[in-house]
């Protein structure tokens, strides 16, 4: 284990409030419609994207995972049962440390659509804070156990979170060279119109949310989300050099 790592640090890390709060503010929407679906305003890719990086200056090796999830629980307006399948998601593994996902948002609310969620993130392998709700974690082969889990939660309406691993890469220089590329957002088609927008930006973010992080630069919460990406695009030059040398230091994939 490299000297630096410290699972306790690092959940202390993803865990603060600072960090928190400004992954909210930077990358949390409202739920919409996105090619006729609704999308539930997660952001899943720019979570695990600058989650991965947040981990590596932390002194871990990072991974992004892609596949499938699911949520079963009570619908905020009517209290009945929602099942919200979501087939193309992505979080992060990080050895010696575990899976987790910043990205998903449950908070009670007219917003997200949920009620009765305790718990606001997974983080090393469990929901956290601990929900009185199922939580399983499968692999590609075990896409029928997966299937079998999502059909029970409904028969049982039991409050239910499942995920599906299919791919994991190491975090890797080309990702975070065509970051942009890769995240291919609706937030990304939005940044795109900002005067100073260039392929740096979410690694821009990654750095300025490590320097909230550790106190030494201001959040920019109070400020709208455009206005703050404005502003972190302005910023932060050398923030993606500082980045892609961690890259280098990891073991090949």
């Amino acid at each position: 284990m490299n000297a630096k790592m410290n699972p306790k640090s690092l959940k202390k890390a993803l865990l603060d409030r600072r960090l928190r709060a400004e992954l909210d503010c930077l990358l949390r929407v409202r739920p919409f419609m996105n090619e006729g679906k609704r999308d539930e305003g997660w952001m899943c890719r720019e979570h695990s994207l600058i989650v991965a990086c947040i981990a590596a200056l932390k002194g871990f090796v990072p991974h992004i995972c892609w596949g499938k999830m699911f949520v079963t629980g009570a619908d905020y307006e009517t209290g009945e049962l929602k099942h919200l399948r979501v087939d193309t998601h992505s979080w992060n593994a990080i050895d010696d440390f575990g899976f987790l996902d910043l990205s998903i948002s449950l908070k009670n609310g007219e917003h997200s659509g949920w009620r009765n969620w305790k718990a606001n993130c997974m983080l090393q392998n469990k929901l956290y804070p601990q929900d009185n709700a199922d939580f399983f974690y499968f692999v590609s082969h075990d896409r029928a156990r997966f299937e079998h889990a999502a059909t029970l939660s409904i028969q049982t309406k039991k409050p239910t979170i499942a995920y599906l691993g299919e791919e994991i890469a190491i975090l890797a220089s080309d990702y975070l060279r065509g970051s942009t590329k890769y995240v291919n957002s609706p937030l990304t088609d939005e940044l795109k119109s900002l005067p100073k927008f260039d392929e740096t930006i979410y690694l821009k973010a990654a750095w300025h949310v490590w320097l909230v992080l550790n106190r030494k630069t201001k959040p920019l919460q109070g400020v709208s989300r455009l206005e703050a990406w404005s502003h972190i695009s302005e910023n932060y030059e050398g923030a993606d050099a500082r980045l892609l040398s961690l890259t280098g230091k990891l073991p090949a994939s």
